[in-house]
C-alpha cells in the first residue's frame, strides 16, 4: 500500500498565545492525527509571529506551495482554518490551487473534508467567519493605533523627507544627511532653480529620496510641505480602500504632528510666493490661439496634452501649431529625470484637433442640422422631443426595485428560520450549511441587482429632467440655433476657451487607435448643456440674443 505522505502547516501571531492555539498545541494535534490515521508526516511548515491577513508575507506557506508543485506530499494537515488564512478570497484560491494538484486539505478543528461539495461549502462558511474575525481584529487594532497616533505615541506612515521616527523615544528626529539635502533644495530653488533642474542635480549626485531618485513632482511636494516649519496636520481626508478621496474628515479627527523645525516660517513663505509667481508666469506666456490648452488629456499615460509652437515650419516659412502629450514632448533629459518612457501618442495638428472639437460641440448644441466647411450634418432633434418616453422605463424599473427589495427581505427571514431549525436536536447540519450557502449567494446577487436598478433609475430621472428643460429651450430658440454655427466659429480664442470649458463634462481624452496596422488619434468628448455661458455670450453681444423664456 502506497504511504500517505502528509505535511503540517502551523501559524501563530502574538495575539494567538494564550488562546489555545500556541505552536506547541498545533504541532501536537497534527502529529497525533497523523499517527492515528496512518499518515506519514514528512515535515511541518511554520510561520512564526506572522499575521494571517495575507499569504504573500508568509515564507513557510510560500515554500509549502512550491513543494506541492513538485509533488513532495499529497495531504496538508492544518490545526484550524483560520491558521490557513483569514481572507476568504485567498482561502478559496489557495484551496483550489492545492486541490488542482490532487492534494487534500484537512482542517482538524472544523473536521472539514474538502473532497465533497458539502465539505467545500462548510469550508467557505468557516472562511467567511474567519474573515469577519480578521476584520474585527483590524478594527480593534486600528482604534488603538489611532489613539496612540493622536497622542503622538506612534507614527503611521512615513515621516517627511529629512526626518525619521525613533521607536524607542517615540519621537520624530531630524535625519542629518536628509536635512542637508533639504536645505540644498531650498537654496537652489530660491536662487532660481526649477523643479526639473533640481531633480537632475540630485540624480547626478546619486542622491535618492527614500529609495527612488528625486523627480520634479517630489521636489514640488517637498517645497510645498509645511511640516518643515515645525508642525503639520494629517488624517484630513477620507479614504476609499487605499485611495485618498477629496472628502474631508471632521476637524476633530485631524491630527497635528509636531517635529523639529528645519526652516523659518518667513523663508517657507518666500518659497510659496515664488511657486505662485511661477504659476502666474506660466499662464501668461501660453499663446491664446491654443484655446484647448486646459482641457486635453492623454488617454494612454494620463498626462496633460500641451501646446507646441515652433520647430515645425511649412515650405512658405509659417510656423505650425501642434498639441502634444507632455511625455511625448518632453526631452530625453526630462524623461530620464522622471524615469519615464516617451509616450506613443504623436503630435497632433492644432487646427485639425480644434476643428474636430468644434464639430462635436456644434453637433451637441444644434442637435445636428448644421454646416461646417461646406458639409451639411442632418438634424437629430427628434430624439429629444419625447421626454415622456422615460416615464415607462422609470415605472418598470421602480416596480423591479420593489420586487428585489421584498425578495431580499424574504431571504433574511429564511436565514432566521434556518438558525431556528439548527437549534433542534434532529437538525441536519449538512442541510443547514448547503441552504445557508445558497441563501447567502442569492442575497449577494439581489443586493447587486438592487444597486444596479437604483443607479439606472437615478440616471433616467436626471435625463428626463434635463430633456424637459432642453426641449423647452429648443422650441423657443429654433431660429437662434440655426444661426449658432457661424457665430461660434467666429468667436475669439478666449471666448471659445470659455465656451468649451463651461460645456465640457471632464477632460477631452485623446486616445491612440489602430486600424489596419495604422496608428491614429481619436477623441470622444462629453458635453453638458450649460445655458448660463450661452446667455453670458449673448448678453455680451458675441452671440445672438437667446429667447428669455
Amino acid at each position: 500500500m502506497e504511504p500517505k505522505i502528509a505535511v503540517g502547516y502551523i501559524r501563530w501571531s502574538t495575539q494567538d498565545i494564550g488562546e489555545g492555539e500556541s505552536p506547541e498545541i498545533q504541532v501536537e494535534a497534527i502529529t497525533n492525527y497523523c499517527k492515528t490515521h496512518d499518515y506519514t508526516l514528512s515535515m511541518i511548515y511554520k510561520d512564526e509571529s506572522i499575521s494571517g491577513f495575507t499569504t504573500k508575507k508568509r515564507p513557510a506557506f510560500r515554500q509549502m506551495q512550491a513543494d506541492a508543485e513538485v509533488g513532495k506530499f499529497k495531504f496538508i494537515i492544518v490545526f484550524k482554518l483560520d491558521r490557513f488564512g483569514r481572507n476568504l478570497k485567498e482561502i478559496l484560491i489557495n484551496s483550489d490551487d492545492f486541490e488542482a494538484l490532487d492534494i487534500q486539505l484537512i482542517f482538524l478543528k472544523e473536521n472539514i473534508d474538502t473532497t465533497n461539495y458539502m465539505g467545500r461549502a462548510y469550508r467557505n462558511l468557516m472562511g467567511l467567519f474567519a474573515e469577519l474575525d480578521r476584520d474585527s481584529i483590524k478594527d480593534r487594532m486600528g482604534t488603538g493605533r489611532y489613539k496612540k497616533w493622536k497622542d503622538n505615541r506612534t507614527f503611521i506612515g512615513r515621516p517627511p523627507f529629512g526626518y525619521s521616527w525613533d521607536k524607542e523615544s517615540k519621537t520624530i528626529d531630524i535625519n542629518p544627511h536628509d536635512a542637508a539635502i533639504y536645505h540644498k533644495i531650498v537654496d537652489w530653488y530660491l536662487s532660481g532653480g526649477s523643479y526639473k533642474t533640481i531633480a537632475e542635480k540630485l540624480r547626478a549626485m546619486e542622491v535618492r529620496c527614500k529609495k527612488a531618485y528625486f523627480s520634479s513632482a517630489t521636489i514640488g511636494t517637498i517645497l510645498r510641505n509645511p511640516a518643515y516649519t515645525g508642525s503639520y496636520v494629517v488624517n484630513k481626508k477620507v479614504f476609499d480602500g487605499k485611495l485618498k478621496t477629496k472628502k474631508d474628515k471632521p476637524i476633530e479627527e485631524n491630527i497635528t504632528i509636531t517635529l523639529p523645525q528645519l526652516i523659518s516660517r518667513v523663508d517657507y513663505q518666500k518659497i510659496q510666493d515664488r511657486i505662485q509667481f511661477n504659476r502666474v508666469i506660466t499662464k501668461r506666456t501660453v499663446h491664446p490661439e491654443f484655446w484647448l490648452r486646459n482641457v486635453l488629456q492623454c488617454a494612454e499615460c494620463r498626462a496633460t496634452i500641451k501646446p507646441k509652437l515652433g520647430g515645425f515650419r511649412t515650405k512658405k516659412g509659417a510656423t505650425l501649431r501642434y498639441y502634444g502629450c507632455y511625455w511625448n514632448i518632453a526631452s530625453k533629459r526630462t524623461l530620464a529625470a522622471h524615469g519615464r518612457n516617451k509616450c506613443k501618442l504623436p503630435y497632433i495638428r492644432a487646427e485639425v484637433l480644434e476643428d474636430r472639437v468644434e464639430y462635436y460641440l456644434l453637433n451637441f448644441l444644434t442637435f445636428g442640422g448644421f454646416s461646417i466647411k461646406g458639409v451639411y450634418h442632418a438634424p437629430e432633434i427628434e430624439a429629444l422631443v419625447a421626454p415622456e418616453r422615460f416615464d415607462e422605463q422609470i415605472l418598470a424599473l421602480s416596480s423591479q426595485l420593489i420586487h428585489f427589495k421584498r425578495t431580499l427581505g424574504r431571504k433574511a427571514v429564511a436565514k432566521v428560520s434556518l438558525f431556528e431549525m439548527l437549534e433542534m436536536e434532529s437538525a441536519d447540519k449538512n442541510l443547514f450549511l448547503s441552504q445557508m450557502a445558497r441563501l447567502t449567494d442569492e442575497q449577494q446577487l439581489l443586493t447587486s441587482q438592487i444597486d444596479e436598478v437604483q443607479n439606472k433609475l437615478t440616471t433616467l430621472e436626471k435625463q428626463r429632467d434635463n430633456t424637459d428643460s432642453l426641449v423647452s429651450f429648443v422650441k423657443g430658440n429654433t431660429g437662434w440655433l440655426k444661426s449658432l454655427t457661424e457665430q461660434i466659429l467666429n468667436l475669439s480664442f478666449t471666448d471659445k476657451q470659455r465656451l468649451i470649458e463651461s460645456m465640457l463634462d471632464g477632460k477631452i481624452e485623446v486616445s491612440l487607435e489602430t486600424d489596419n496596422g495604422v496608428d491614429h488619434w481619436d477623441i470622444n468628448p462629453k458635453f453638458t448643456f450649460n445655458l448660463s455661458i450661452l446667455q453670458a455670450l449673448s448678453d455680451e453681444g458675441k452671440l445672438d440674443k437667446v429667447n428669455p423664456r
